[in-house]
C-alpha cells in the first residue's frame, strides 16, 4: 500500500509516496488455503531460513510475521521489485527465460500435463472455481484431449483384433465382404467349368 515517505527522504523531495507491503486476506475464500510442496523445496526452505536466521541475528532485524522473504538489515517484507530483480538474475544465470510469475503458469501447465485432475489443479492454483482454470488452460486441455484420444486409440485396436471384431473397421469390413463376393465367383465358376468338362 502507498504511505506517506519518511521525512527528509529522496521520495518526499519528489513528491512520491512510498511503497509499504503488509499481509491481508486474499481476494477470494479460496485463496486461503494449504499448498503443500516438494520435499526439495522444504529442504531449500530451510537451508534458507537457517541463513536468514545467522544474517539477521548481526543486523538486529525482526521478522513478527515469520516471513521467508524479507529484508535482513530491517525484517520488512521484501519489496516486489526487489524480489522480481532477484530472480531474473537468477534465471537469467540459469539460462532461463521466465518471470517469477510465470513460474506459477508453468507450474499449473506442467500438473496438467501430467494428468493431475483439473479440480486438484485449480484448488492448488486458489482459483474462484474450475471454470476459471478451464479458461485460461483451455488451449492445453484441448491439446491433452487430443493425445488421450490417441493413447485410448492403440488398446482398442487390439482388442478389437483380438476379439475378432470388425464392426468397427469400415475398412475391413469392405475388404472381407469383397473377399466373399470373389470367392462366390470363384466357386460359381469352378461349378460351371467341372459340367463342362466333367
Amino acid at each position: 500500500m502507498k504511505v506517506d515517505p519518511k521525512p527528509g527522504s529522496k521520495l518526499e523531495e519528489k513528491g512520491q509516496k512510498a511503497t509499504e507491503y503488509r499481509l491481508k486476506e486474499p481476494k477470494t475464500a479460496k485463496g486461503r488455503r494449504t499448498v503443500y510442496i516438494p520435499a526439495v523445496v522444504v529442504d531449500a526452505l530451510k537451508a534458507y531460513k537457517a541463513r536468514q536466521k545467522e544474517e539477521m541475528m548481526q543486523t538486529g532485524a525482526r521478522q513478527p510475521d515469520g516471513l521467508a522473504f524479507c529484508c535482513h538489515f530491517t525484517g520488512a517484507p521484501m519489496s516486489l521489485n526487489a524480489m522480481s530483480g532477484s530472480f531474473r538474475q537468477i534465471a537469467k544465470d540459469a539460462g532461463l527465460n521466465v518471470t517469477l510469475h510465470g513460474l506459477r503458469h508453468s507450474h499449473i501447465s506442467s500438473l496438467l500435463m501430467a494428468g493431475v485432475p483439473l479440480k486438484h489443479v485449480s484448488e492448488r492454483a486458489g482459483h474462484a472455481s474450475v471454470s476459471v482454470t478451464a479458461d485460461i488452460y483451455g488451449h492445453l486441455l484441448e491439446t491433452m484431449d487430443r493425445a488421450t484420444a490417441e493413447v485410448a486409440d492403440g488398446p482398442l485396436r487390439e482388442a478389437l483384433d483380438r476379439a475378432g471384431d470388425t464392426r468397427f473397421d469400415t475398412q475391413r469390413k469392405r475388404r472381407k465382404s469383397a473377399v466373399g463376393k470373389t470367392a462366390i465367383r470363384n466357386i460359381a465358376d469352378f461349378r460351371v467349368n467341372k459340367d463342362k468338362f466333367g
